[in-house]
C-alpha cells in the first residue's frame, strides 16, 4: 500500500481494503484480527451524514459495534438457592425476578437500609411489532427505562415495597458481593437509555469490574477505588476510554493500544492489577 501507484485516493483504497479484511476476518471468526484492521480503519474513516445531516455514522464504528455485539458473552443468571423442591408459583417467581439476599439502601420518600430478600424484576422482551421502524415514537425516547425493584417485607410493617432503580444507593449481597445499577445508552435517541444491574466480577485493591446481569451480560463498569462513577463499556472507543481511565499503566497501551491483543475486561483489570 505504500508505494500504491493506482488513479483512486490511497485513503479510499486503505478504507476499501480495510473494511473488506475487517468483514472477512469477523466472517472467519477471528477477532482478534478484526479488532486489529478496525483499529487500523478508524483514524482514516469518514463520517456519512443521515436524517438531513442530524446523525453521522462511520463504516468503522459499525464494525466496532457488530464486533462487540459478537463477542457478548452470556452469563449464568440464575443459580439454585435451595435443594428443596420447588412449587409452580416459585418457579414462576424465579422466572420474573432476580432474588438477591443482601442490603439496600434507598433513597427519596422511601429512604432507609432495608435488609433481607430483594426481587430485582427481569424486564420483558418487547412486544412483536414495537420496533423502532413501526413505531415512530420509540425514536424519540425521553427517559431511561428503569428495572423495578421489590423488597417483600419492608420494615415493621411487613408490606411490599416496589421502587425504581433510579433511588436505589447501594445494594450488597449477604456474601458481600457488591451490586451496581447504571444508566447505559442514550436518552432522547434510538431505544433510549437503560438501567443495568451489574455485579462484581473481578475486584482488587486497585480496581473492580462490575458485569452486567440484567436485562442481559453485555456491559460492564470499571471503577477504581473512592471512584463512584468509573467508566462504562460502550458501543464505541471502549478500548479507548479504559485505557485513558487507567492511562497510568503504560504497559496496557503498549499490550492493547495498538488492537494487537484480545480486549477482555477482566484481563485487563487483571494486567492492571500487576502493573508496577
Amino acid at each position: 500500500m505504500a508505494n500504491y501507484q493506482g488513479e483512486g485516493d490511497v485513503n479510499e483504497v486503505k478504507r476499501a481494503a480495510l473494511q473488506n479484511l475487517s468483514l472477512v476476518s469477523i466472517l472467519k471468526g477471528d477477532f482478534e484480527k478484526a479488532d486489529a484492521y478496525i483499529a487500523a480503519y478508524k483514524p482514516i474513516d469518514k463520517k456519512v451524514k443521515a436524517l438531513f445531516g442530524l446523525v453521522s455514522t462511520r463504516n468503522s464504528d459499525d464494525l466496532e459495534v457488530l464486533l462487540y455485539l459478537l463477542q457478548a458473552k452470556a452469563r449464568q443468571e440464575i443459580k439454585p438457592f435451595s435443594d428443596k423442591e420447588l412449587t409452580l408459583t416459585e418457579v414462576l417467581n424465579l422466572n420474573t425476578y432476580l432474588p438477591i439476599d443482601g442490603t439496600i439502601v434507598l433513597e427519596g420518600k422511601n429512604a432507609g437500609t432495608y435488609q433481607g430478600r430483594i426481587l430485582v424484576k427481569r424486564p420483558e422482551p418487547e412486544p412483536a411489532g414495537q420496533e423502532s421502524n413501526e413505531n415512530p415514537s420509540r425514536m424519540m425516547n425521553l427517559s431511561a427505562e428503569d428495572l423495578l425493584i421489590t423488597i417483600p417485607n419492608a420494615g415493621s410493617s411487613g408490606k411490599p415495597l416496589t421502587v425504581r432503580s433510579a433511588v436505589v444507593k447501594s445494594l450488597t449481597g449477604a456474601d458481600g458481593t457488591p451490586y451496581l445499577l447504571r444508566k447505559f445508552g442514550t436518552v432522547g435517541l434510538g431505544n433510549g437509555a437503560t438501567w443495568y444491574l451489574l455485579r462484581s466480577d473481578y475486584q482488587s485493591p486497585k480496581l473492580t469490574v462490575y458485569r452486567s446481569v440484567l436485562p442481559n451480560a453485555s456491559e460492564y463498569v470499571v471503577q477504581k477505588p473512592g471512584d463512584d462513577k468509573g467508566v462504562k463499556s460502550s458501543y464505541l472507543n471502549a478500548r479507548r476510554n479504559i485505557l485513558d481511565y487507567l492511562k497510568e499503566c503504560k504497559m496496557l497501551n503498549e499490550k492493547y493500544g495498538k488492537g494487537n491483543a484480545s480486549f477482555d475486561i477482566r484481563q485487563v483489570a487483571l494486567d492492571y492489577t500487576n502493573c508496577q
